[in-house]
């Protein structure tokens, strides 16, 4: 099957930091798939380690997939977790904030 992408959806795979072979394995093998509201506009979800891409397509007269859109939402948690200071386990709230002003600082 013919994928095209549209110029929006080659300026949001730059901008997610995704690539054209991502997007498609994203429709190639999708975890789920929902009808648009449109009619021949079909959703395709995946799951990846990083996070959720998701692509938007509309089957053109030729039968080609047109990517309209696509983008993906990041695991944040997963991947800019902040270290823990042990200095701000036990501190009252003073003490934190003479932690942070220290840090602040570079003291």
């Amino acid at each position: 099957m013919k994928i095209i992408f549209t110029n929006n959806a080659l300026d949001k795979i730059h901008r997610d930091n995704l690539s054209q072979k991502i997007i498609y394995d994203t429709i190639s093998s999708a975890s789920r798939i929902y009808p648009g509201r449109e009619p021949g506009v079909t959703q395709y979800i995946k799951n990846w380690d990083f996070g959720t891409v998701t692509a938007i397509t509309k089957k053109t007269n030729r039968g080609e997939l047109l990517v309209i859109t696509c983008f993906a939402k990041y695991n944040q948690a997963k991947f800019y977790k902040k270290p823990e200071d042990p200095r701000y386990k036990n501190a009252s709230f003073l003490g934190r904030l003479w932690l942070d002003i220290i840090k602040i600082f570079g003291l």
